[in-house]
């Protein structure tokens, strides 16, 4: 990550129990440097070969870039483009300098610094569904809930929640830590990662999100019949996919037609899409896929039931969706040059060379950057074309989480929507326009290096270590950015 960190003082105890439970060794996972290993984060780092690096922010990250974002989705290049993250799953990045944007751009959760050489030097974040994963100079690390072997330490052991544990893989010798990981990248109970530019996934994938043959693995296997010399990967609730030098593939469900563009199918194995070239970026929702593509325009397709891919809706849309409410790969007018993509529960983010972010998609708690309609529910009459968001101007990383939306501009983040999740102090439900988050002493945040969100919850991490954490986390609310304790 582009950090320069000093040494922490002890974490106070208080509220943030709950969230510590999920994410307790987020603050412990950062480099010692940050002063915050913590015993099991000691151990995970032993185990597995390298200094143990845990985060509670959102979705993933590239190999030589940062990453910042959500929900667990979206994607960032190594040292060339911006990252970003969404609600319904995380994309990581071995790094592709042709690919364009910036260096400082995020994925999801927290990045890395570019290395100097062929070796990880790197740090990435992925939170899924009550769990999350980390890497650090390789080594590769979860914890959290395990019920599904969505911790990949090689057992579903559920005796929640579980410290950082070592993935693993199978080997003639036994489980054995992975310790050449370059990137993760969560789903909702499944995980994949990049190791030597080859896709790996653990967890559960019913659906098919573990490649084929693989509907749940307590280590991580395999992808079969991916591309090599992978350079992103990005997971969506139930979908994955990666891009190559000159090659975009997907896995998993295809219900939605955020696969194919077509619900001909609705499970898929590895798939070449072909339509889809040239691919920079890529963000995937819970129920669509968007890239950006080298030029700056952008690809959507899959479900289109609240204008995530067309800022309108066709019409109705059932659940399952039918063939009018899906899209093949389509191009999204007047996002020409778009160089940041972000994607949540239903919005997506996009910000442009100048600086301008825009939002657009479902708006029912204000997400996409206006207040919304009275009275509007789940349909049309919450869905919003391109909304200018102009608070965010210049946003180094957009977080999205299901119904809220967060920018880090400045060192500063600034969130909007469902009033309850955007760290302000505030209970009641309702819109919350774009405003500063601040602390348990009412203070902003400031010196900010990294943001993610993943469903309702948004984690920060500090210049000198600290990780903050506001939204709702394993059933109780945090209305202000509270600080993460380190495991003991």
């Amino acid at each position: 990550m582009r950090s320069k960190v000093r040494r922490g003082s002890s974490p106070a105890r208080g509220r943030l129990a709950l969230v510590a439970a999920l994410l307790g060794s987020i603050a412990a996972s950062c480099h010692h440097d940050f002063g915050f290993l913590g015993d099991n984060a000691a151990a995970a780092a032993g185990a597995s070969g390298g200094d143990g690096l845990s985060g509670a922010a959102g979705a993933s990250l590239s190999a030589g870039g940062s990453a910042a974002g959500a929900g667990s989705g979206a994607a960032a290049d190594a040292g060339a483009s911006d990252g970003r993250t969404t609600a319904g799953g995380a994309s990581a990045g071995a790094g592709d300098p042709a690919a364009g944007g910036t260096a400082a751009g995020n994925d999801a959760g927290v990045g890395g610094e570019a290395a100097s050489d062929s070796s990880p030097t790197y740090h990435s974040l992925a939170v899924g569904n009550d769990f999350a994963c980390s890497t650090f100079r390789g080594a590769l690390s979860c914890w959290g809930a395990n019920d599904l072997g969505q911790l990949g330490s090689g057992t579903t052991d559920d005796a929640f929640p579980l410290g950082f544990l070592p993935v693993v893989e199978q080997t003639a010798h036994g489980d054995a830590p992975i310790t050449d990981a370059q990137a993760v990248s969560a789903g909702d109970s499944y995980a994949c990662a990049l190791r030597q530019g080859r896709a790996w996934c653990w967890g559960n994938g019913p659906n098919g999100e573990l490649g084929p043959g693989s509907e749940q693995s307590a280590r991580a296997v395999a992808v079969q019949g991916a591309p090599a010399k992978i350079l992103q990967i990005s997971t969506g609730s139930d979908h994955a996919c990666v891009r190559a030098a000159s090659q975009f593939a997907c896995w998993g469900s295809n219900a939605s037609a955020q696969i194919s563009g077509s619900l001909a199918e609705l499970q898929l194995g590895v798939t070449l899409l072909a339509s889809v070239a040239n691919v920079a970026d890529m963000a995937l929702d819970h129920w669509s896929s968007l890239v950006r593509r080298r030029d700056g325009s952008l690809l959507c397709w899959g479900q289109d039931d609240v204008g995530q891919c067309v800022g309108s809706v066709p019409g109705s849309c059932p659940q399952p969706p039918a063939d009018g409410c899906v899209l093949k790969p389509s191009v999204l007018a007047g996002l020409a040059g778009s160089q940041y993509l972000a994607a949540g529960g239903g919005h997506v983010c996009a910000r442009d060379a100048v600086g301008k972010v825009r939002c657009w998609g479902l708006n029912n708690t204000g997400e996409a950057g206006s207040a919304p309609t009275l009275g509007c529910i789940d349909n049309g009459s919450c869905v919003v074309g391109l909304t200018e968001v102009s608070e965010a101007f210049g946003a180094e990383q957009l977080a999205l989480g299901e119904s809220h939306s967060c920018a880090l501009v400045k060192g500063r983040v600034l969130c909007w929507g469902a009033s309850n999740l955007l760290g302000r102090s505030l209970t009641s439900e309702g819109f919350g326009p774009p405003a500063a988050v601040i602390d348990g002493s009412q203070a902003e945040l400031s010196a900010i290096l990294e943001i993610a969100s993943f469903g309702s919850l948004t984690c920060a991490l500090g210049e000198v270590g600290q990780v903050r954490c506001w939204g709702f986390a394993h059933g109780e609310y945090f209305s202000t950015a509270e600080r993460v304790p380190a495991g003991e």
